[in-house]
C-alpha cells in the first residue's frame, strides 16, 4: 500500500457488536457495508446507537 491509506477491515456483526459494548457508549466510528441488508433494519440500528457512522446497505431484492 501506498501512503497512510489503513486497509479496510471487515467484521461480522456478532463482532461489530461485541466492540460496540466493550465501546460503553462511546462511538465507534465505523463505516458499515450491510450486505443483503434486507429491509435495512441492523443498518438503522448500528446508526441510531452510534456504533456506525455510515452504513450503506445491499440488497439483490427488489421488494424493497
Amino acid at each position: 500500500m501506498k501512503g497512510n491509506k489503513v486497509a479496510p477491515q471487515f467484521l461480522m456483526v456478532d463482532e461489530v457488536i461485541k466492540a460496540a459494548n466493550s465501546a460503553h457508549g462511546k462511538s465507534l466510528g465505523n463505516n458499515v457495508l450491510d450486505m443483503g441488508c434486507g429491509t435495512g433494519t441492523i443498518g438503522q440500528l448500528l446508526r441510531e446507537s452510534r456504533i456506525a457512522n455510515a452504513v450503506v446497505g445491499v440488497d439483490i431484492s427488489k421488494k424493497c
